[in-house]
């Protein structure tokens, strides 16, 4: 069909199909009853997507629940007990409040490690094989218990 299509257009800037030649065309055409069983096999696969889709879902709202219970300490897994370290972050590492003001001069002479936006974006988890570098100041930063 692609072969009689392209060897029937007509014109030169804008190529077009008049009507006689769209109304030569043959078009394969199963039965009415064949017509009816492929509309239901595409009826029952978008049917079986879009349970799929429910279901993906609903896993990823348990996902969130059990991240949530997890990462609060309200949940432990097994064999795991006793009482979490609380450290301030310096401790752990250094914070800074942005990269606003900085010039390409700041990221020539680097002495920090910091994660992009799009790490943070494009990751669940943060990918520690991506990090960039930067020139900052030390600013003390802790942790508010609450």
């Amino acid at each position: 069909m692609q072969k009689y299509i392209v060897d029937n257009i007509a014109g030169g800037a804008q190529p077009n199909l008049n009507l006689q030649q769209v109304g030569n065309f043959y078009f394969p055409l199963p039965s009415i009853t064949e017509q009816k069983a492929i509309a239901q096999t595409l009826s029952d696969t978008d049917a079986l997507i879009t349970a799929l889709d429910a279901l993906i879902e609903k896993k990823r709202r348990i996902k969130q629940g059990a991240m949530q219970q997890l990462l609060s300490g309200k949940k432990r897994l097994p064999g795991f007990e006793g009482k979490w370290m609380v450290k301030n972050l310096e401790e752990i590492g250094k914070t800074y409040g942005g990269l606003s003001g900085k010039s390409k001069k700041d990221f020539e002479n680097v002495n920090s490690d910091y994660i992009p936006f799009l790490n943070v974006i494009y990751n669940t988890i943060i990918d520690t094989n991506f990090f960039d570098k930067v020139n900052i100041k030390s600013k003390k930063w802790e942790c508010v218990q609450s």
